[in-house]
């Protein structure tokens, strides 16, 4: 292959493509009409066998790198699996030499599991790897949590299971969502992100209720949490489903925040029947701490949103 036949064969990709220049074309045709290799070549470009070569190539080399990424990372598992074992084995014929029946063998083996969670599971799984090990490090806490209660004779197992399922809810339930490709909820994360944390809510609040049987529990934990539950859904409402620019939606959800921040003492308050007495608003008299802490955060959120507003709309505007 001669130095023309390297700068015809960098320039032919172009010339399909019809973007080179006129003198370029007319190079390349002079050489075309004098080389049979570089000819084959166009007639390859031109009828994309060298594309389809290319993919069908690309695809094994993917398909091979996937293959030897799953060995790999199954034979790793299988070495960590073994090491997991061995304190396993050694905890149950110690267990069974001292007591001479299986105790807190199971508590041993149950902890084990939350381990293999976190380090097995994302070394075998090769697609979804954060969603997997969020789901079963959840579940092997929670087997953990019960072999525990089993053994000690508790009753916290229902209240420990639900708040721990909902404080990792909280952190990792954006990754569960995240792995949703199709379907309604795919379109509607944050629908599903907030939906799915208050059920889980909920669900503590009706555990910790059924375990303490306090009198009047669930009219002033329902109560409270529906006033909060409600400032989480409006502002997600707002971020996520209102039409309108980001500056728009940052100012109105941080005027909101300020107007909860002021009043929810004084609106959890009056749930628990306490007579209340509004925030007075006196910065240079002392005793009026908190009143104007309160006062202030509405104020100054008041003024941020207003301002976040105004140049959302004046944005709005200028791009119309």
């Amino acid at each position: 292959m001669d130095n023309n036949c390297s700068v015809i064969k960098d320039l032919l990709p172009l010339y399909v493509d019809g973007v080179t220049s006129p003198d370029s074309s007319a190079y390349i045709e002079a050489h075309l009409k004098t080389c049979p290799e570089c000819t084959d070549m166009y007639n390859k470009l031109k009828n994309n066998e060298y594309v389809s070569e290319l993919k069908e190539e690309s695809t094994e080399v993917i398909k091979a790198h996937a293959k030897k990424e799953k060995r790999t990372s199954a034979t790793v598992g299988a070495v960590v699996a073994a090491i997991l074992m061995i304190p396993v084995i050694v905890c149950m014929i110690v267990n069974l030499a001292v007591g001479h029946t299986l105790s807190w063998f199971f508590i041993v083996l149950a902890s084990m599991m939350v381990v293999a969670s976190l380090v097995i599971v994302p070394l075998t799984v090769i697609k979804n790897k954060g969603m997997w090990t969020v789901l079963s490090f959840t579940g092997s806490l929670i087997i953990l949590f019960a072999v525990i209660n089993l053994m000690t004779g508790g009753h916290w197992f229902f209240v420990a299971s639900t708040a721990t399922i909902f404080g990792l809810a909280v952190f990792f339930m954006p990754v569960l969502a995240h792995a949703i490709k199709t379907g309604f909820f795919s379109r509607n994360k944050a629908l599903f992100v907030i939906g799915a944390d208050t059920i889980l809510y909920l669900l503590m609040i009706f555990a910790i209720g059924l375990t303490v049987k306090l009198p009047g529990y669930f009219r002033y934990s329902l109560s409270i949490s529906a006033v909060c539950l409600l400032f989480v859904w409006l502002v997600m409402f707002i971020a996520a489903y209102l039409k309108t620019n980001k500056l728009v939606k940052a100012g109105l959800i941080t005027f909101v925040s300020g107007i909860f921040a002021a009043t929810i003492n004084n609106i959890i308050g009056m749930i628990l029947g306490y007579t209340v007495t509004w925030h007075a608003f006196r910065p240079f008299t002392r005793g009026y701490l908190n009143s104007n802490i309160y006062w202030l955060e509405f104020i100054v959120c008041s003024i941020v949103g207003v301002i976040l507003i105004i140049a959302g709309l004046l944005k709005k505007k200028e791009a119309k």
